[in-house]
């Protein structure tokens, strides 16, 4: 008898964690604006780019919705000097990336997603990037000065390539558990949570 208690116990618990027993449930629950944390997106040995991710989730339909991804991002790189630049330039540069797409909550802890390659927008402000050398003397200046418009495209090329291959791996959340406005879940074998914004969707 016991035993028989603890595990209806051990049931009840994890149904009221996640509050999702149907994928209506689970399509109402996750019904609205979700941000996770900073998360490492590429690390090489002369910069990093990292990316705070956002969702907000609408309902069309009761087990069905549409999705906005957006994707604040921050960039830190060293550019080497040359024979016009004898200081090596360290790059730092903001941006944002958004796309859009379509979400069915397939199962009680499980969604699946489609994102459209062709809403994918990169934004970064040109006055947000900063090109600085350690020694930077009135021709150096000159110099990072002249190079910012390059430099800026060529953030938005590499930005752009990063995101669209994280956002079309977005395919499936999978193992979604929902509780006190967190939100646990899997991609591929990657663990995530996210904290709602705002007020939960009625």
């Amino acid at each position: 008898m016991r035993i028989i208690f603890n595990l209806l116990a051990f049931a009840a618990v994890t149904l009221g964690f996640c509050g999702c027993e149907s994928p209506s449930k689970l399509a109402g629950a996750i019904e609205g604006t979700w941000s996770g944390a900073p998360k490492t997106l590429s690390n090489q040995t002369d910069g990093i780019i990292t990316g705070v991710d956002s969702y907000v989730f609408t309902k069309t339909a009761p087990t069905e919705g549409v999705v906005v991804v957006s994707t604040m991002l921050s960039l830190n790189e060293a550019l080497p000097g040359d024979s016009s630049i004898i200081q090596p330039i360290s790059l730092t540069a903001a941006a944002k990336a958004t796309a859009q797409g379509s979400w069915v909550a397939t199962d009680d802890d499980e969604i699946s997603l489609t994102i459209d390659p062709t809403t994918i927008e990169i934004s970064i402000d040109p006055q947000a990037v900063v090109l600085e050398t350690s020694l930077l003397n009135g021709e150096d200046e000159d110099v990072a000065s002249t190079l910012k418009p390059d430099v800026v495209e060529r953030v938005k090329k590499q930005i752009a390539r990063i995101v669209t291959v994280k956002y079309l791996d977005l395919k499936h959340f999978d193992d979604i558990k929902i509780k006190d406005g967190r939100m646990k879940y899997e991609v591929g074998k990657e663990h995530f949570i996210m904290s709602r914004q705002g007020a939960a969707a009625n």
